[in-house]
């Protein structure tokens, strides 16, 4: 294990081995810290949108081939409306992408670790206390996701009016759904929405997003009632089996104070994360992860560059977020339409003191 490197990131997800990756293709000593698993089986669907991110990240070709379950359009229900769209894309186990993308970074000669309990990142930044010691870093990059273990030392806001909870879990059926294979769905209701993405024509995960103040008994109680709301989702999973237990993730947005300084920098969801109406986490996790290694790459090569890289970095990031936030704001302004209730009338609008801080 080095006393020191030039780089060290903490999380393996798609931001952390994409940075990893990169960094260490450009000749840097690249530590990667990755920590246990996260439970249950998450699938995201990724579209044509990331692959321009994909291409200049190098990994296209690699994810074409890698057999993930083809993404081929979406149906959704949104009030007394159907739609079809279609578009190219996979569908993908989250668990599976991520170790793919690491395997990548790996080959790339990055230096991972597993590591179980939290790191602990020295006041000055300039080292971090792992699992297998103490290791140096010119450059420190938290991509650790919504744990945010470095981005805990500056700031993060959410939205002080709502929390968001999404509700998951796998289904299987013999025969499949009587939908298209490659479709993802997408159901609006009163209390939230539904979403379901495919990994093999006779499984599927669903995802349930709902206040996470409107519980309502165990976890799987509140999981079967929320889908019994929204009548095209409980018709079609009233007659398969569900794969083990219904597991929750926080699905709240949030946003960051700052994105980066001399020595440090968040990516990906470790940053910001927006509601998952705007678009793929994927795909922003990507592209944020690319900016970075370019910003890190002026500031370990060209020191006096690294001011301008760092506040470049810090403003894109910044104004993503923003986009993301106003568009699914207007997403959930026009579900109001048809549904007038607090989740939908909640999310319809940037609070006052978001607009503040953001300028």
């Amino acid at each position: 294990m080095p006393g020191s490197v030039d780089v060290l990131v903490i999380g393996a997800g798609p931001a952390g081995s994409t940075i990893a990756r990169l960094l260490a293709q450009w000749g840097y000593s690249v530590l990667l810290l990755k920590g246990p698993p996260s439970k249950g089986t998450a699938v995201e669907s990724i579209d044509e949108k990331i692959w321009p991110a994909l291409e200049v990240a190098g990994i296209a070709s690699a994810v074409r081939s890698a057999g993930f379950h083809c993404n081929r359009g979406r149906t959704v229900w949104w009030g007394s409306e159907q739609s079809e769209s279609e578009q190219s894309g996979y569908h993908v186990d989250r668990r599976r992408f991520d170790d793919f993308l690491l395997g990548l970074a790996e080959r790339a000669g990055v230096q991972v670790r597993a590591n179980r309990r939290a790191p602990v990142i020295a006041h000055g930044m300039e080292s971090v206390e792992h699992d297998s010691g103490t290791t140096h870093a010119r450059f420190i990059v938290d991509a650790s996701g919504r744990a945010g273990l470095l981005a805990r030392q500056i700031r993060r806001f959410w939205d002080p009016r709502y929390r968001s909870t999404a509700l998951c879990a796998m289904f299987s059926k013999p025969g499949g759904w009587d939908v298209d294979t490659y479709h993802s769905l997408i159901e609006a209701y009163d209390r939230g929405w539904v979403w379901s993405a495919p990994l093999a024509a006779d499984r599927r995960a669903v995802n349930v997003m709902v206040d996470s103040g409107a519980s309502r008994g165990s976890v799987e109680e509140w999981f079967q009632a929320e889908l019994e709301r929204a009548p095209h989702f409980a018709e079609l999973f009233s007659d398969c089996e569900q794969e083990g237990p219904v597991f929750t993730r926080d699905a709240s947005p949030y946003f960051a104070e700052r994105y980066a300084g001399a020595n440090w920098i968040l990516v990906g969801d470790a940053g910001s994360s927006a509601d998952a109406l705007a678009g793929s986490g994927i795909a922003k996790s990507i592209i944020s992860a690319w900016t970075a290694a370019i910003a890190i790459d002026l500031c370990l090569r060209r020191h006096t560059l690294c001011d301008a890289a760092i506040e470049s970095f810090h403003t894109r990031e910044h104004a993503t977020w923003l986009e993301l936030a106003r568009e699914a704001a207007r997403i959930h302004a026009a579900a109001g339409e048809h549904f007038h209730t607090n989740f939908w009338r909640d999310r319809a609008l940037l609070p006052p003191e978001y607009n503040d801080r953001l300028g």
